[in-house]
């Protein structure tokens, strides 16, 4: 009986030992990337430097050193909007033949393309005690300009005004688990 207990608690330790090298060994960083070997972040995903979002926002918001598991909290969180049909309500005031507004309201939900399609460029800042994490879209096929992404994705914030669904933001509030606000650009 001594030698089966024995035994047993010999069994569990090594199958705990196990579990923490496994455990290790998900959790590790790649040397290339320095981030996560398993991670639902990307090569798309870029996140504000201090600098950049000081240079941006100035003392007018507290930025937030957003950490990875935050960060891959906000994609998440914006991937279960955009496959639940969450997009850009827009809403436009119906006319007649002669141009003159009836009165009457349309409403437009504009979907965004699917998210691999976009460079995600994470900003964090905390506003009356929650994280919010804005969270720029800017599509492959129409970058900003031709700088090296990394500078310009993690040392400035861009702004686009018009680009149709090319462009847009998300607004989550980390705190919330939600999108609280989504907008993509008109086109001009």
């Amino acid at each position: 009986m001594k030698t089966l207990l024995i035994s047993i608690l010999i069994l569990l330790s090594l199958a705990g030992c196990n579990s923490n090298y496994k455990n290790e060994k998900e959790n590790s960083v790649s040397p290339k990337t320095k981030r996560s070997i398993k991670t639902s972040l990307d090569s798309l995903d870029y996140v504000l430097s201090k600098e950049g979002f000081d240079e941006a926002f100035g003392t007018s918001k507290t930025y937030h050193r957003l950490t990875q598991q935050e960060q891959e909290k906000a994609k998440l969180i914006l991937a279960d909007y955009v496959n639940r049909g969450g997009g850009d309500t827009v809403r436009f005031m119906k006319v007649d033949k002669h141009g003159k507004g009836t009165g009457e309201e349309k409403i437009e939900i504009h979907k965004p393309l699917p998210l691999k399609s976009y460079y995600k460029q994470y900003i964090a800042y905390k506003e009356n005690g929650h994280i919010m994490v804005l969270i720029n879209l800017e599509a492959q096929e129409f970058p900003v300009d031709g700088k090296n992404n990394d500078d310009r994705l993690t040392k400035r914030v861009y702004y686009v005004c018009d680009g149709g669904i090319a462009f847009g933001k998300a607004l989550i509030d980390l705190n919330l688990g939600k999108v609280i606000a989504f907008h993509l650009n008109g086109e001009a």
